[in-house]
């Protein structure tokens, strides 16, 4: 992915820049990728990345700002 693409992402989600940037930069290198040749593809692979974490910690009851009803 173009930096310039990053960047309208970064953009469309509405959040400070500097902090969807870093996070966006941090799930990247996690799924071992690179920020600077990103394809589509790999932005795709890195949300999956991020969704997956997120229900297991929801499913751990390890996030803090979501929690399951009983």
């Amino acid at each position: 992915m173009e930096e310039a693409l990053l960047e309208t992402v970064i953009k469309a989600t509405g959040l400070p820049a500097d902090q969807v940037r870093a996070n966006l930069n941090s799930w990247i290198v996690q799924v071992g990728k690179s920020p600077k040749n990103l394809s589509i593809e790999d932005l795709r692979e890195v949300l999956v990345h991020v969704l997956q974490n997120l229900f297991t910690e929801v499913l751990d009851e390890e996030n803090p700002y979501i929690k399951i009803s009983d």
